[in-house]
């Protein structure tokens, strides 16, 4: 556990039936909460809490590589059936989709990760009209949790998986394909937020050849140091 450890003293209040303030919760180190360090930690914080107030003995409880991976989850494995709507031209008209996320055996952060995916399935594109649909699944796998990205790279995901059909089905580079349906600035996402004048407009994709995005991030990156203002030489 490098996150949360407000979490582990609450559940372990909870399960040992005592105040919250009668637990003191430590960890070695503090860091990300990504890959099952946010909350999975809760299952053998209150496993071995219990068993020393019931043995009024220290425990403890290391788990392998292997026990660790089988039983604190890991990233959510999602299914989408989706529908689009596209000009002949290439133009995005309209997406309509149900995604469905693998929770494993209890809830978790599985609701805010299908969120994220349903916010990110537009990927960077410009859709005009768009109704999407999440639902969690309950399987009898371990609890999948945070892992990085959050829902949003499976998110992308689908949403580069139908921009790479309609390129097959209308004949037309991928890459022209997104250069057509790229948002704008000031164009509103389907959550309603605005997009930002972004250093992508300034980057030409051509049919026959794709920009790197090490070369689009060099790009950015040149333009922001143009635009930065020395103010070693002003006085304070």
């Amino acid at each position: 556990m490098t996150r949360l450890t407000l979490g582990s003293q609450t559940y372990v209040a909870k399960v040992c039936d005592v105040a919250a303030n009668k637990v003191v919760s430590k960890v070695k180190r503090l860091g990300g909460g990504f890959g099952g360090k946010e909350t999975r930690s809760i299952q053998l914080t209150c496993i071995v809490a219990l068993a020393a107030k019931k043995t009024g003995r220290p425990v403890r409880c290391m788990l392998n590589r292997d026990e660790d991976m089988v039983t604190s989850g890991q990233r959510h494995p999602f299914l989408a059936h989706w529908k689009v709507a596209v000009n002949k031209d290439g133009k995005l008209q309209a997406l309509d989709a149900d995604i469905f996320c693998n929770g494993g055996w209890t809830q978790d952060l599985s609701a805010a990760v299908c969120d994220r995916a349903l916010s990110h399935i537009d990927g960077c594109y410009l859709i005009p009209n768009v109704d999407v649909r999440g639902r969690l699944a309950k399987t009898n796998t371990m609890s999948n949790t945070a892992f990085r990205g959050f829902g949003g790279p499976q998110g992308i995901f689908i949403a580069e998986s139908y921009m790479e059909e309609i390129s097959d089905r209308l004949d037309i580079p991928v890459e022209r394909l997104r250069e057509i349906n790229f948002y704008k600035p000031d164009e509103e996402t389907h959550f309603n937020q605005s997009k930002w004048t972004s250093c992508i407009s300034n980057v030409s994709i051509t049919d026959n050849k794709q920009v790197s995005r090490i070369g689009m991030f060099q790009s950015c990156t040149d333009k922001s140091k143009k635009n930065q203002t020395t103010r070693s030489d002003e006085k304070p």
